[in-house]
């Protein structure tokens, strides 16, 4: 019996350093893309309203825009095409574009990227602006707790934007889905 209380705590133990070990390297992953996400914006204040440009080379990377969405103090440089690699730096184009009324965009839940985006409601503003310089206005219409494989129903292209991330433990998807804002 002892033994085996034993190998138990041994085991906690392990579980407890692996958990440990596995959040100093999320945080230091969101340290990374939060910095990286400044220095794109810095660099993409030069580059914008480059016209009939609608994505820019800066550095290694190619970006599309700028994403803002003032309720959450969030302004975010935005990659023109998603990877897993790209996701860790800063939030990607999926698919769909502005210009055509479906625009996706993809992000990790860090902090600095779309991790508060479900704090969103019905009503709040959201800005993307291309490289060309043009903006873009839109209005959340509703936030969805979706599972992680209905990623195909949140882009079907039914809003004119849609800003998806994980939540947090990555089993269900948050999905925040805008449409355009209409002028007086």
């Amino acid at each position: 019996m002892r033994r085996a209380g034993l190998l138990l705590m041994a085991l906690g133990l392990v579980c407890l350093t692996a958990a440990g070990s596995l959040a100093v390297r999320n945080q230091a992953e969101e340290a990374r893309a939060g910095a990286a996400g400044t220095r794109a914006l810095a660099v993409m204040e030069k580059a914008l309203s480059t016209p009939d440009e609608t994505e820019a080379m800066i550095g290694e990377q190619v970006w599309l825009g700028r994403l803002t969405i003032p309720s959450l103090e969030l302004e975010l440089p935005i990659l023109s095409e998603w990877s897993y690699e790209n996701l860790k730096t800063a939030p990607c184009h999926y698919c769909g574009s502005a210009g055509d009324g479906d625009l996706v965009l993809l992000a990790h839940n860090y902090r600095t990227h779309f991790g508060p985006i479900r704090r969103l409601k019905p009503g709040d503003p959201v800005i993307f602006e291309d490289m060309a310089g043009t903006v873009y206005a839109y209005l959340v219409t509703a936030v969805e707790i979706v599972d992680a494989d209905a990623l195909e129903d949140v882009t079907s292209g039914a809003h004119d934007l849609t800003l998806i991330t994980c939540t947090y433990g990555g089993k269900k998807r948050v999905a925040v889905f805008c449409d355009a804002e209409k002028s007086s």
